[in-house]
């Protein structure tokens, strides 16, 4: 951001320098999350659909799965790893796309992000991996989709400053929550409200 304006998408030089960075590890040796790969898909996908990655997207995912968004013009520069704004609502229809009895992607994507083979991450007691842009993990209940974002910038004017973080998860149930807060919660605050709101609704028996 030091030479280049929040609200204008990452252009080719930005890509040539990410094409140049050495990776951190081997491919399959160790997790390490970077947004480097979601900024390379975005140019792929432009380049092999000849559409604006919003237009492309938009058409393709959220329409079929009922949801809306944009791009947040204010922050393009986050384009393809983060620049996607949209209410709450539109963000829970558009995590129905991870149902696994939809046919918006596929038995065999849903196989391949179900299985955790060659795609955990951490030390945890139970199975936890990473797949198709968000986090799973099986406590021994089913299969749960989460992921959290944050960001916390101070730009120059006339750009707001951004102060911001989400939790969203898709339980084995079928249900979904979605939480966003500003300013910025840190720490484990997220996970302790998740496990808050993940109680409180397997409390109520008699639920639609």
């Amino acid at each position: 951001l030091a030479n280049h304006k929040a609200s204008s998408p990452p252009g080719t030089e930005y890509l040539r320098m990410l094409l140049a960075t050495h990776l951190a590890h081997q491919p399959g040796t160790t997790f390490s999350y970077t947004n480097a790969d979601y900024a390379l898909l975005g140019a792929a996908i432009e380049e092999a659909t000849g559409k604006s990655y919003e237009d492309y997207c938009r058409a393709a995912v959220l329409t079929p799965s009922g949801a809306a968004g944009t791009l947040d013009q204010d922050l393009a520069v986050l384009w393809a790893f983060g620049g996607w704004r949209m209410t709450g609502d539109n963000y829970l229809a558009f995590y129905e796309i991870f149902e696994p009895r939809s046919s918006l992607l596929g038995r065999g994507v849903i196989a391949w992000m179900s299985n955790p083979a060659g795609k955990t991450y951490g030390r945890t007691s139970f199975p936890a991996w990473y797949g198709l842009g968000v986090r799973l993990r099986n406590r021994g209940q089913g299969i749960e989709i989460w992921h959290t974002g944050s960001w916390s910038r101070r730009l120059p004017a006339p750009t707001r400053n951004s102060n911001t973080s989400t939790r969203a998860f898709r339980s084995p149930e079928g249900w979904s929550v979605f939480v966003h807060s500003t300013p910025l919660v840190g720490g484990n605050a997220r996970n302790e409200l998740l496990d808050q709101l993940i109680q409180a609704v397997r409390s109520i028996k008699n639920w639609n």
